[in-house]
């Protein structure tokens, strides 16, 4: 589902990020910054590719290595 963008700004930076892994399972977790900038919710990405900008990423895609990137 699209939900239209609903903050203004990004907000603060998340200053207690901690990832942990048991076997193959990862746990990432932080507080949220205080919601005064219109954030309201966060995405958590990951990928076994490099995430590269789309600039990067459409380069790639005209040599046929876009397998090697990612990019949302």
């Amino acid at each position: 589902m699209n939900v239209p963008r609903q903050d203004q700004k990004p907000p603060a930076a998340v200053t207690d990020l901690k990832v942990t892994r048991d076997g193959d399972k990862v746990t990432v977790t932080f507080t949220a910054p205080a919601a005064d900038t219109g954030a309201v919710r966060y995405q958590v990405k990951c990928s076994d590719r490099a995430i590269v900008s789309y600039q990067d990423f459409l380069e790639k895609w005209k040599l046929d290595k876009d397998g090697e990137v990612c990019n949302w």
